[in-house]
C-alpha cells in the first residue's frame, strides 16, 4: 500500500510472506537460516518546500520493520551436560542434527530515522542526509550457546545503532 505526497505527507506499508528451503543430503528439506517466514515494513515521512524559490526539499522519515527470526539447530542439552560431566570442559556445541534448522528465534523490530535536505538546481541536485539505523537499539538473537557455568542454554544477540552521514550528487 502506497500513500502517495499529499499535502507533504507520503506512506507505505508492504508485507511478504516468503519460505526459504535446502535440500540436504539425506533428501529432507529444511528450512533455511533466513527463512523467516514474514517481514513487514511500515514508512511515513513529511516534505516541506523550502528556500528562496521554494525549490529545495526538507524532509523528515521514519521507517519500521517487524520480521520473523532466524532459524537455529537446537542443541542437545543432555549431551553437553554428559560432556562436561565427562570433563570435557568446552562449549563447543553439540546439535541434534536430526533437527537442523527447526528451531526459529523470537520475531525481531527496528525503526530507522532519516532527516535529509535536497538542494535543487537547474543542472544537479545536492543531497545531505543522516540516517539512524535501528535508534532504538532493539536487539536480535542469532546464536544459541550452552553456558557452562548455569549449565543452561543462552542467547548471543547483536543490537548495535548505526549512524549513517551520507552526500549525494544528482546530474
Amino acid at each position: 500500500l502506497e500513500q502517495y505526497m499529499g499535502h507533504g505527507f507520503y506512506g507505505q506499508a508492504n508485507a511478504s510472506l516468503f519460505k526459504a528451503e535446502y535440500r540436504g543430503l539425506d533428501k529432507k528439506w529444511r528450512p533455511q537460516l533466513y527463512d523467516r517466514g514474514y517481514m513487514v515494513k511500515l514508512l511515513a515521512g513529511k516534505e516541506w518546500m523550502v528556500g528562496k524559490h521554494k525549490q529545495n526539499v526538507f524532509n523528515i522519515s521514519a521507517k519500521y520493520t517487524l520480521q520473523g527470526g532466524l532459524r537455529h539447530t537446537p542443541i542437545d542439552l543432555d549431551a553437553m551436560k554428559a560432556k562436561v560431566a565427562a570433563g570435557h570442559i568446552d562449549d563447543e556445541p553439540i546439535y541434534k542434527e536430526q533437527e537442523a534448522m527447526t528451531e526459529q528465534f523470537d520475531p525481531t523490530n527496528m525503526i530507522d530515522l532519516t532527516v535529509s535536505y535536497k538542494i535543487n538546481g537547474k543542472k544537479m541536485s545536492h543531497t545531505i542526509a543522516f540516517e539512524g539505523i535501528n535508534v532504538l537499539q532493539n536487539e536480535t538473537p542469532y546464536a544459541e550457546r550452552y553456558d557452562l557455568t548455569t549449565g543452561k542454554l543462552r542467547y548471543d544477540k547483536s543490537g548495535i545503532s548505526l549512524p549513517n552521514l551520507f552526500y549525494r550528487l544528482d546530474f
